[in-house]
């Protein structure tokens, strides 16, 4: 049953003033009937992204109350409790259609029904909410650690420079954040619930489909298996390499780019999410337990050997996701323990080759491409940038279709 619950939120980003329909994201997305050409105008690097809200953030997150209830634990209903000062919106937040812009004073009108705990990591929950007056999903995550131990205030300081961090990027390819709600349960960071969840998921349902379209015409639904026939693997990886070249000029390094960390909404636009260990490129970590941050299957081999993050290192990471877009599958899948992933890869051992995809595509390009992003001495690997230009003319040329 779901939960009624009294938010506090700070400063919901205007992407939703396009709403055609309650509920959905895609169609509220600014500026969704481009031109190719504007399309590409929008996708340049900007290095002048305003970062005016980062102080406001910082003093809101600053209050993180973390949650009393285990993980696993169903929600409370929190009572609506009001602040004196209110946070000013940032400049250029523009109003939502039927999404109200809260501040830490709004009246407690708005309300988020707290729907079900979708997953569960070492360091955060997962759960889908709802915005009940415009019947928009949510997506809300929570940080697991327990006030009063010690992974709490690494955890605390982690959410911190996550919420700092995603709120002064404002990209196409990026998931918007909506703000910060503070509930009696815990903390939440609040982005729009989308239509086909992370790529990874996505990725494997959509081979086995390809493998068995017997199997899935009884278990997948007409407008999934849409989505699967018309997923364009090139298209997708121009749109990945668009928000990482937009984040690099903004001077941040995303830290774990991978399948699992980028989203699709409905039209299949690739959205880069979960910046839990994203840092400004001047203030990279140079402690040791930030180094080697990241998935052991997309690290490159400095990382592997203690040397700190750097935009080369998310190149290196988006070829290993580029062999996830291209395979279905998360690199090295036959290596079962991460100690022996980290030796192939310090010793030089990649993905092997698959150039002709089981459904009738023409992946050499795409390979060839993934493996300019991994080698061996990061000077050598392509910028963000350079990826969008290469795969710029490969959208939308080949079209795939059901195996025999």
């Amino acid at each position: 049953m779901a939960t009624s619950q009294g938010i506090e939120m700070y400063s919901i980003q205007s992407v939703l003033d396009q709403a055609d329909r309650p509920g959905s994201w895609s169609n509220a997305r600014q500026s969704t009937a481009q031109t190719d050409a504007t399309h590409e105008n929008n996708m340049a690097i900007d290095t002048d992204v305003p970062m005016s809200n980062t102080t406001e953030v910082s003093s809101f997150v600053a209050g993180f109350e973390f949650s009393s209830v285990q993980p696993g634990g169903s929600a409370n209903t929190d009572p609506v409790s009001h602040s004196s000062n209110t946070v000013p919106r940032p400049p250029g937040d523009t109003p939502v259609s039927g999404f109200p812009s809260l501040t830490l004073s709004s009246p407690d009108s708005h309300l988020i029904s707290v729907l079900k705990e979708v997953a569960c990591g070492p360091n955060s929950d997962m759960w889908q909410g709802l915005h009940t007056p415009t019947n928009l999903k949510l997506a809300m995550k929570r940080p697991r650690m327990i006030a009063g131990t010690i992974q709490a205030v690494d955890a605390k300081r982690r959410y911190e420079r996550e919420a700092k961090t995603w709120s002064s990027l404002k990209h196409d390819n990026i998931l918007p954040f909506f703000g910060v709600v503070k509930l009696s349960s815990g903390t939440y960071l609040v982005a729009p619930w989308v239509a086909h969840g992370d790529l990874s998921e996505f990725l494997t349902a959509r081979l086995e489909c390809l493998a068995d379209p017997s199997l899935a015409q009884d278990s997948v639904s007409v407008e999934k298996r849409a989505a699967f026939l018309v997923f364009d693997e090139a298209a997708t990886i121009h749109g990945i390499a668009s928000g990482l070249a937009y984040i690099h000029g903004c001077g941040v390094i995303h830290g774990d780019i991978k399948a699992a960390n980028v989203l699709l909404d409905d039209t299949l636009t690739p959205l880069l999410g979960d910046f839990g260990l994203a840092k400004k490129d001047e203030l990279r970590a140079t402690s040791p337990g930030m180094k080697g941050s990241g998935t052991t299957m997309w690290k490159s081999p400095g990382l592997h050997n203690g040397e700190p993050r750097t935009t080369k290192t998310d190149i290196y990471a988006l070829g290993m996701t580029v062999v996830e877009i291209l395979t279905g599958r998360v690199p090295f899948p036959h290596l079962r323990t991460s100690f022996k992933v980290c030796v192939a890869i310090s010793q030089g051992h990649r993905p092997p080759f698959e150039p002709l995809s089981r459904h009738g595509k023409d992946f050499r390009p795409l390979w060839e491409l993934a493996a300019s992003c991994w080698q061996q001495e990061p000077d050598k690997r392509p910028a963000a940038a350079q990826v969008m230009a290469y795969t710029a003319p490969l959208r939308f040329t080949v079209v795939g279709h059901w195996s025999n």
